[in-house]
């Protein structure tokens, strides 16, 4: 067959790969959406993750996407939640994790919570016995971290 005919059927027979860099850009963009709907709400925590594992990502790093561009888009504000971040990351990339239980997350968030109240009542100079109130909601709270920290060996 001659060279000039082996070409056009070749252009015209076979179809041509797509172009590997706008398949990638589709791919964020594909992502980026599924992401979108996810902080929107219309898409639950598993609907995200299975749509984020359809698109070939593991289901450990479908977590991580999730907890970093989902949950943690607010930031992580307690020391827990960023080591939260770090076991998900570890547990994306096979690495060894520690799983960080939801009620010792809440409780650290209960704590900074009744931290900064009593730091706010005392800048506004509130009275002796709300300050007191507010210094027995923190020592609650630490104590309710501290017996959940013992528990869980964190």
């Amino acid at each position: 067959m001659p060279e000039e005919r082996a070409d056009v059927m070749l252009q015209t027979k076979f179809k041509r790969d797509v172009a590997p860099e706008r398949i990638e850009e589709t791919s964020r963009l594909t992502r980026a959406l599924i992401i979108k709907g996810a902080k929107l709400g219309q898409l639950t925590r598993e609907e995200t993750i299975a749509l984020l594992i359809r698109k070939n990502y593991s289901p450990e790093e479908a977590e991580y996407i999730y907890a970093i561009e989902v949950e943690a888009a607010a930031s992580p504000e307690t020391p827990l939640e960023y080591r939260q971040l770090v076991e998900t990351f570890r547990k994306s990339q096979g690495m060894s994790y520690e799983e960080i239980p939801q009620d010792i997350l809440d409780a650290d968030r209960v704590l900074l919570d009744a931290i900064r109240a009593l730091q706010k009542a005392e800048e506004a100079g509130a009275s002796q016995d709300e300050l007191d109130t507010l210094k027995v909601v923190k020592a609650q709270a630490r104590q309710k971290y501290e017996e959940l920290a013992t528990l869980h060996n964190l």
